[in-house]
Formats: structure tokens, sequence, C-alpha cells
């Protein structure tokens, strides 16, 4: 995965295996599911 900042503070994120797949979001949505993933709340 390779992320990249755009204008207007957007984030990029690109999956390397499939560059054709880039999902765009906001650094606040990134990083709180960033802390989601990192306390388990996605864990089977």
């Amino acid at each position: 995965m390779r992320r990249g900042r755009r204008r207007g503070g957007r984030v990029r994120l690109r999956e390397s295996d499939d560059p054709g797949t880039v999902l765009t979001t906001v650094p606040a949505v990134l990083a709180a599911f960033v802390r989601s993933a990192k306390s388990g709340a996605f864990d089977a």
C-alpha cells in the first residue's frame, strides 16, 4: 500500500499490487480507522 497527500488535505491510498485501486479520504477519517484497527475493533 502506498500513501500520498493531495491538495485540500486529502489522503490517497493505493494498493501496490493493483495500482488502479485508489481510496481517497481525509486525515481524520484515516486516523480514526487506524486507531480502531489497532484497538482490535475489526478482529473476528
